[in-house]
């Protein structure tokens, strides 16, 4: 998505949203970074004169780069590779005109989901993990939803497996929305985000073999519950149908 200038062409800002972890470097990289997300906004920075956001998906179930190495120029590369496609895109779109954003409308959604994950409670006995849980004894968390013109952009607090990603597409475009924009690890870091039937927390949580997703999500419940605060958005601000 970019934004540009009301009658005229010049880029203000754009916003890429990419459903993969950036972590090129990963497990021995002692240094903070922003991994390809870096050189994926300088690319787009340089060719269009303005500032660019980068943002992740739905990136749960180890959506991960697939680069030969994990050094840093296989993060720089990485990084190129996505700003030019974006710039490719951008334009594809050349002599169409920018959409005026007539309308728009932000709400969240505050709600609680279970804190049934053992070896969290655990890093919170430890002192590991710091907040105050919901007089319940879960979790208290939120999701927001952006609505500009005929998009939609779902912020997540977690990471959210694709196959809930594409359900939660669908209920935005079901509810009016033209584009519909996911965005992860906003508001909130619930780890692993699944749907109920997919979710089988391992016999040995140390040893999760195929279910790691499982020991590092809050449980089942987490997908449910975020669905239900997509429907709660939904309903308390129904998009006009283009």
């Amino acid at each position: 998505m970019q934004f540009v200038e009301a009658g005229g062409h010049s880029a203000l800002a754009t916003l890429l949203v990419y459903p993969c972890h950036p972590e090129v470097l990963w497990d021995d990289n002692p240094h903070i970074s922003a991994d390809y997300l870096a050189s994926m906004r300088r690319v787009v920075e340089h060719a269009s004169g303005a500032p660019c956001l980068g943002l992740v998906g739905a990136l749960g179930g180890m959506m991960t780069p697939a680069m030969p190495g994990n050094r840093f120029e296989d993060a720089e590369r990485m990084g190129v590779i996505l700003g030019e496609a974006a710039l490719a895109a951008l334009a594809a779109l050349t002599g169409v005109a920018a959409q005026p954003a007539q309308s728009l409308h932000y709400r969240r959604q505050q709600y609680i989901v279970a804190f049934d994950n053992p070896l969290f409670q655990l890093a919170q006995q430890a002192g590991l993990l710091q907040g105050t849980l919901h007089e319940t004894g879960a979790l208290l968390t939120e999701a927001s939803l952006l609505r500009l013109g005929d998009t939609a952009i779902f912020f997540m607090p977690g990471e959210v497996l694709p196959r809930l990603g594409l359900a939660y597409k669908a209920m935005l475009r079901a509810a009016g929305a033209r584009h519909a924009v996911l965005v992860g690890l906003a508001n909130d870091e619930l780890g692993y985000i699944l749907p109920a039937d997919d979710f089988i927390y391992p016999e040995d949580p140390f040893e999760p073999g195929a279910h790691y997703e499982e020991s590092m999500s809050t449980g089942i419940d987490a997908g449910p519950a975020l669905t239900s605060a997509l429907d709660a958005l939904l309903a308390g601000e129904p998009m006009a149908r283009g």
